[in-house]
């Protein structure tokens, strides 16, 4: 495959300064005003000895991501055993190769990469991502070209 276009969660956004951001927990606040990185907490044990938990609220963050154009990122896709939709997603952050399941210290730029849970999850090169746009329904878009290390496993 020459290119390919993939579109991100609505939890991707383009910033002010039409950086793509990911939308994520920073932490948790409970009632009290304190903050933790559990979003749980011990609070003591009811009648019969059964502990009692209180929960708390998740505080979001926007944190600025690698996805721009011109950076290097891995095409990945994964399908389920008993399914012909293939889905596809990057990885900025696997510009060495798609880690093995059961061999983790195996990287690879294409192939089969294992299966968990009757999902199986494929490698398909190494591309540049040469554009983002907003679509209509908020979303983003992610276009990345050829692959850039064909001859390589």
């Amino acid at each position: 495959m020459k290119k390919k276009t993939i579109h991100l969660d609505q939890n991707y956004s383009l910033d002010e300064n039409g950086n793509v951001v990911l939308l994520e927990v920073s932490h948790y606040r409970y009632q009290d005003g304190t903050t933790s990185t559990d979003d749980q907490r011990l609070v003591g044990e009811d009648k019969s000895g059964e502990p009692y938990f209180e929960s708390a609220e998740p505080v979001y963050v926007y944190s600025e991501t690698d996805i721009k154009v011109g950076n290097e990122a891995l095409l990945l896709s994964y399908q389920a055993e008993r399914s012909d939709k293939e889905h596809f997603y990057i990885s900025t952050e696997m510009t060495d190769g798609a880690p093995g399941n059961m061999t983790s210290f195996v990287k690879r730029y294409h192939g089969w990469r294992g299966t968990t849970n009757g999902v199986a999850t494929y490698a398909h090169g190494l591309r540049e991502i040469t554009k983002i746009q907003e679509l209509s329904s908020g979303c983003l878009s992610v276009t990345v070209g050829p692959d850039l290390l064909t001859d390589e496993e």
